[in-house]
């Protein structure tokens, strides 16, 4: 991956963190923050390419920091190749 797509992908999840932000902040419940660390401790869960170790790892940090739970929520949904080098950089 190149400087270029590397920046390019993290605006494009800072663009979806911020569209994120507002759907929390016009009221919906499903965005409340218990709601979405415990979406993404159960997808974390389910994360095959990591060890018990990482995964135990990783879990502890979605769980201290609401903000990693979005960011790895929208890496969810966007199906980014980059997830688990993130997930890395987390744990």
């Amino acid at each position: 991956m190149t400087g270029t797509d590397a920046l390019t992908s993290l605006c494009n999840s800072l663009n979806r963190f911020g569209d994120n932000v507002q759907d929390a902040l016009a009221g919906d419940t499903s965005l409340r923050s218990p709601v979405r660390i415990t979406t993404a401790v159960r997808h974390a869960n389910q994360e095959t390419e990591l060890t018990k170790m990482e995964r135990i790892s990783f879990v502890n940090a979605l769980t201290r920091n609401v903000h990693l739970a979005d960011v790895y929520l929208q890496y969810i949904k966007d199906s980014s190749e980059d997830r688990l080098d993130w997930i890395h950089t987390c744990i």
